[in-house]
């Protein structure tokens, strides 16, 4: 498969039909292999910047047509199923939980959620300062329904 730059997702994405609200999610479940073999992705507090970044990009190229972000699709099963069970992406698990190649599902879990928190907040940060209007905004992120977990939101 050809790897395609971020120009390409901001041509594919400019093409947004008029009378179409569009609800945005800036991660659903996956992160770039680049990011996992660099710093072990949500493991590392590196993640932090580098989510602020396509934050910020997505915010600055489509925040005249999109009034609705999330930032994360189900952070509560991504980190479950990636970094305790080792069912979804990145794979990581320990005994008794699983028997994957690498992980510790005792404490990696834990250091993921603290991560995937702390660029929630980034992002949240960088739209406050740098794109909020006075219109009413709200970014979220969506959690399963079968969760117990409360989900998390801002607003002005």
């Amino acid at each position: 498969m050809r790897i395609l730059n971020s120009n390409t997702y901001v041509c594919f994405y400019a093409g947004w039909s008029a009378g179409i609200e569009p609800f945005v999610t800036l991660a659903h479940y996956d992160i770039p292999q680049e990011l996992v073999d660099r710093y072990g992705a949500w493991l590392s507090a590196e993640v932090r910047r580098d989510f602020g970044y396509l934050a910020d990009v997505c915010f600055a190229v489509f925040g005249d047509r999109v009034k609705h972000w999330a930032t994360f699709n189900e952070p509560n099963v991504a980190v479950t199923k990636g970094y305790m069970l080792g069912t979804y992406p990145p794979g990581r698990c320990s005994p008794p939980y699983g028997s994957c190649a690498q992980g510790n599902s005792d404490a990696e879990p834990y250091v993921a959620t603290h991560n995937v928190v702390m660029a929630h907040a980034t992002a949240v940060e960088i739209y406050k300062r740098k794109y909020q209007v006075r219109t009413p905004t709200r970014s979220c992120w969506f959690f399963s329904r079968r969760s117990l977990h409360p989900v998390l939101f801002w607003a002005n």
